[in-house]
């Protein structure tokens, strides 16, 4: 099995102590920035066949450079060729023993409480030290680790060709189930530290997240069904107000129907209006003659009349007064026949042309009527 080993930090700068083929990819540390005490970053890249393990110790400011500076980091990374650990947990482990026992008090010193700072401005000038610890640490590997059954081969084929930007985040305690291993073969890049939400936790807050959706749920299906129920009335109100539209419009129609029958019976009550209007203009011209003879006549008879009444009785003229009245008796008669007839015949005519219609020809017949009732009376 080949590995490589690397402790890398900022005592005065970023200095990385170690082999030279990963520096490039250790150099990205010094840009990175997290709230955890402490991490473990895991990485495959199947373009080099290899898995990073880098273990750092930086919570915001508790790290100090060589020269008191805080935003300092420490860390250490192991790379294995061609494999990946298996055993995170134990491996994590390893690391947390190795800071603790060899990196405390010979890279940094303890300031009180999780504070550190490096102890010497260059990691080159503690080199035997640091290849103690180096010795230390893969001892401890090859002891603890059983290279068949604690480690699987890298298989690009398996893992997903995406590149992901992200890291994907677990506890400590989760680093062995199937899903762990998964998500490193799919995203290849994990993040593990003791001060992530565990699986227990994440399911209670799963739990708790399904409730509130539950609860949301129901009130959303509660909602939905008055809406429902409201939208229901609003089709049956809809349905009613169409009915009533088609109702109306169906009277509409029948009343425009009624109107134009109306307004054609208007226009032909016009039509007959005018033609009767004619007729009684031509009935009226056509009795002006007999009229004016009518009243030639009575105006002889009361001519008559007066003459005869104007004469005194002083003789025996009993003949001739039995004559003339003979003669008025006869011209009386005569005369209430004709203005009888005429009368008569022109109220005929007049109720069959005009009828109960008061126009204006009406008015003039009943003019007429009342001129000539007058006469007669005197």
């Amino acid at each position: 099995m080949t590995t490589s080993f690397y402790i890398h930090g900022v005592p005065n700068g970023q200095q990385i102590w170690g082999d030279e083929q990963d520096r490039r990819y250790i150099e990205s540390f010094y840009t990175q920035f997290f709230k955890e005490e402490e991490r473990l970053i895991l990485e495959l890249r199947p373009a080099k066949n290899r898995c990073y393990y880098t273990y750092l110790r930086a919570k915001e400011k508790n790290i100090f450079d060589a020269n008191n500076r805080e935003g300092s980091y420490f860390g250490m990374t192991i790379s294995f060729v061609g494999v990946f650990c298996t055993d995170t947990g134990s491996l994590f482990d390893l690391f947390q023993q190795v800071f603790k026992k060899k990196i405390v008090d010979t890279v940094l010193s303890q300031q009180g409480g999780n504070n550190f700072r490096f102890k010497t401005n260059s990691l080159d000038s503690i080199n035997d030290e640091l290849n103690q610890i180096k010795r230390v640490f893969l001892n401890e590997l090859i002891e603890q680790f059983d290279e068949k059954f604690d480690f699987e081969t890298i298989e690009t084929n398996t893992l997903d060709t995406n590149s992901y930007s992200q890291f994907c985040e677990f506890n400590i305690k989760d680093v062995d189930s199937p899903l762990f291993f998964d998500t490193l073969k799919r995203c290849r890049k994990i993040v593990v530290s003791p001060e992530f939400p565990n699986k227990d936790k994440n399911i209670e807050k799963l739990n708790k997240e399904i409730d509130s959706l539950t609860r949301q749920k129901k009130q959303l299906n509660d909602e939905k069904e008055g809406l429902e129920s409201e939208l229901s009335t609003l089709r049956n109100k809809n349905e009613g107000l169409n009915r009533d539209i088609q109702s109306l419009e169906m009277k509409k129609s029948d009343d425009e129907r009624k109107i134009n029958d109306l307004q054609n019976k208007n226009e032909e009550l016009k039509r007959n209006n005018n033609n009767i209007s004619k007729k009684v203009e031509h009935l009226i011209n056509d009795i002006q003659k007999p009229l004016k003879d009518v009243e030639r006549i009575i105006g002889d008879l009361l001519h008559e009349i007066k003459r005869v009444n104007g004469k005194s009785p002083i003789t025996d003229e009993n003949t001739d007064n039995n004559k003339h009245s003979g003669r008025m008796k006869k011209f009386m008669i005569l005369g209430s026949i004709i203005y009888t007839i005429l009368v008569f015949g022109f109220g005929f005519f007049s109720s069959k042309y005009i009828g109960s219609n008061k126009t204006g020809q009406q008015k003039e017949i009943l003019k007429l009527k009342k001129k000539l009732g007058i006469k007669m009376k005197i």
